[in-house]
C-alpha cells in the first residue's frame, strides 16, 4: 500500500491491514526486546511516525519495509539505552567491592583470567584470589537486584 495523504491514512488506520501491520511490527520488535509490552509501544510509535510522515505529505511506497526499519531503529535505540543503564549498574556495584576485590573481580569476570594468572599478576597467593570471588558473590546479588529494578522500571 502506498500512503499519500491523511485521507488514505485515515482509511488505512481503521482497516484489517492496519491491524495486521501492527501485529507484524509487534512480533518484529519482540524479536529484539523479548518484552511484549515494550514491543507493542514500539509498534504504536512506528505507526505514529508513519502518520506524521503522511501528514507531512511524504509518499511511503513500501509500507512494511518502512515500518520494519522504523521498528528496528526504535528497538536498537531502546537496547542502547538499556545497555547504558546496565553498564552504570555494573560500575556502581563494582565500586562497592573495595579496590582489591574489584580488581580481582574485573580480571576474573571481564578479562577471563584464571586464579593462577591473577595471583601472578597481582603478586598474591592463589588462595587469596579464591577468597575474593566468594566475597564478591554478595555484590553479584546486589547487582542482580539493581538490574531487575532497571528492567522492571522500563516496562
Amino acid at each position: 500500500m502506498a500512503t499519500t495523504d491523511m485521507n488514505e491514512f485515515a482509511v488505512f488506520s481503521s482497516s484489517d491491514e492496519y491491524r495486521r501491520c501492527c501485529k507484524q511490527c509487534v512480533a518484529f520488535a519482540k524479536s529484539y526486546t523479548y518484552d511484549t509490552a515494550q514491543a507493542e509501544c514500539m509498534a504504536e510509535e512506528a505507526m505514529v511516525i508513519l502518520w506524521k510522515r503522511c501528514r507531512e505529505g511524504e509518499r511511503i511506497e513500501r509500507l512494511m519495509p518502512f515500518l520494519f526499519t522504523t521498528v528496528r531503529n526504535l528497538a536498537l535505540n531502546y537496547l542502547k539505552h538499556k545497555q547504558a543503564d546496565i553498564r552504570e549498574i555494573i560500575e556502581d556495584t563494582l565500586k562497592q567491592l573495595g579496590e582489591r576485590t574489584e580488581t580481582i573481580f574485573r580480571l576474573s569476570r571481564f578479562e577471563g583470567m584464571t586464579n593462577r594468572e591473577i595471583a601472578v599478576e597481582l603478586g598474591i597467593s592463589e588462595k587469596t584470589v579464591e577468597y575474593f570471588p566468594q566475597k564478591a558473590r554478595t555484590v553479584e546479588i546486589i547487582y542482580a537486584t539493581n538490574l531487575r529494578r532497571v528492567v522492571l522500571s522500563t516496562k
